[in-house]
């Protein structure tokens, strides 16, 4: 992970400040509970050292240089604009806006990584509003993309985690 980042919990995204600030998320995922159907969780309700994980490759994926983090920041700062799931964080951030998600591999399955992300091998994050607040949330690749991997596993999260 970037040294500048001092990670006190995993479940919120706290990056260092640019011109401006960047609001703090929670950050969760799309996780299968013991009962009942997917639901958002905390990073920190994944099982061993996975949300310490898939929470060090956001910050590659996503801020792990000044410029990155300015595009994070400008992405932050318009987040109930990006509500309507057509763009992931990714497109946001790494495409500057220009594209939408897709889910053609995910067979039109919306709560799964979408083709963009499985193309660039990055983590999927979408926006959305979880309990009356914007939260992100990390999404697992397409059964069929996971090669077997259970959820503890990065690479049921990104391409060749």
């Amino acid at each position: 992970m970037h040294s500048a980042f001092h990670k006190t919990d995993v479940d919120v995204i706290d990056i260092p400040s640019t011109p401006g600030g960047i609001p703090i998320f929670e950050i969760g995922t799309l996780a299968s509970r013991a009962t009942g159907p997917e639901d958002w969780q905390p990073l920190s309700n994944l099982d061993g050292e996975t949300g310490d994980i898939i929470y060090a490759r956001f910050i590659i994926d996503f801020a792990v240089d000044e410029l990155k983090r300015m595009a994070y920041g400008r992405m932050t700062h318009n987040a109930g604009h990006h509500l309507s799931g057509d763009k992931c964080v990714n497109i946001l951030v790494r495409q500057e806006g220009c594209g939408r998600s897709t889910f053609e591999k995910a067979r039109g399955n919306f709560r799964r990584a979408c083709d963009t992300c499985i193309r660039t091998k990055r983590l999927c994050v979408q926006i959305g509003v979880i309990d009356s607040s914007i939260k992100l949330c990390v999404m697992p690749l397409p059964e069929a993309y996971r090669e077997g991997k259970a959820l503890d596993s990065i690479a049921a999260w990104v391409m060749e985690g």
